[in-house]
């Protein structure tokens, strides 16, 4: 949850540099966890609001593969195309 409260605060704070430390926190859970639901989409969520959009949808689409049924992945996905 550490990387969601870290890009919570870039948006508050219109600061693009959480996205870095969200980025590690979100890799260190999946390096424990690689199928980490949270993680996944939080990854996805990092690439796209660095406009990195083709990694973006990757990470969702890993998400959408984990849990077909949660909706963010797919949100993420509309976003980046």
């Amino acid at each position: 949850h550490l990387g969601d409260t870290l890009m919570q605060i870039s948006r508050e704070k219109v600061d693009p540099h959480y996205y870095d430390y969200a980025h590690v926190a979100y890799n260190a859970a999946l390096k424990q966890e690689p199928e980490n639901l949270d993680a996944l989409i939080g990854m996805a969520w990092v690439h796209g609001g660095r406009h990195q959009f083709d990694e973006s949808i990757a990470y969702a689409k890993q998400a959408i593969a984990v849990s077909p049924s949660t909706s963010a992945p797919y949100g993420l996905i509309g976003d980046a195309q």
